[in-house]
């Protein structure tokens, strides 16, 4: 699920188009897509990698829309008081990141080559699911960690961590919206009423921001100090960068 899915949830939107949803949570687009393969869900949002990996190996599973460009919530963090300040100075050093994902990809084929660190320079541990990256670098089980929004706007409103670079010069990162070529072939009709549900709440531009915020970020209140609010109004954009303190094993976000 990605923010539009939320919002379409939380405001009815699929229910105005006369859907009935059901909505899991994965902390990986490849969980997503392998319960596609089981049958268990018929929409996945994911990143481009496990799309492309899973199109490979014969799922039948078709890209519908672009969800999201979301390297600007992608960002390679360390402590708030780590010395290092710079991809270059992650020679020798442990960076958890979650492997077979376009967040591994980027960073091991563009972010660490411009940096001009090749394989064997640095350690790089999977740890799959992104609430516990911060948690592991806080540890000192790693040094730096590749992580994502939300996780990323608490740490730093917390003054735990820092963000050293963010991935958009490396590249946009894509989150594809797909749905099963079962669902496809069957139930072309849903699949646009999904689709309208989903578009309305890309554009929320008449909604005051607070209302949009409170949509989407519900999930967070039991964890929060105050109120949560939108980095900005860009759907592909939207973060959270008010707002959170939950204790470091309380991060189960969605």
């Amino acid at each position: 699920m990605g923010v539009p899915d939320v919002l379409a949830i939380r405001q009815g939107y699929f229910k105005q188009e006369g859907l009935e949803v059901e909505w899991r949570r994965f902390a990986l687009g490849k969980e997503g897509r392998d319960a596609m393969i089981a049958g268990a869900i018929d929409v996945n949002s994911t990143a481009t990698t496990p799309f492309l990996i899973g199109l490979e190996k014969g799922v039948p599973f078709t890209a519908v829309a672009v969800n999201s460009l979301f390297c600007g919530t992608n960002h390679v963090v360390v402590l708030k008081q780590s010395d290092i300040n710079s991809v270059a100075q992650l020679r020798g050093k442990r960076i958890g990141m979650p492997k077979g994902t376009i967040t591994e990809h980027i960073f091991l084929a563009r972010i660490a080559t411009a940096h001009g660190l090749k394989s064997g320079d640095y350690q790089a541990p999977n740890i799959p699911d992104a609430k516990d990256r911060i948690p592991s670098l806080v540890a000192g089980a790693i040094d730096a960690a590749a992580v994502s929004d939300p996780f990323v706007a608490i740490a730093e409103h917390e003054g735990i961590i820092r963000s050293i670079d963010n991935y958009c010069k490396y590249d946009s990162l894509p989150f594809m919206l797909t749905v099963t070529n079962k669902v496809l072939r069957e139930s072309p009709d849903a699949v646009v009423a999904y689709l309208r549900g989903w578009l309305r709440a890309v554009r929320p531009a008449p909604w005051p921001t607070t209302r949009l915020s409170s949509s989407w970020t519900s999930p967070l209140r039991p964890l929060t100090r105050s109120r949560a609010t939108p980095r900005n109004t860009e759907p592909h954009e939207a973060g959270c960068r008010t707002p959170v303190a939950p204790l470091l094993d309380r991060w189960n976000i969605l």
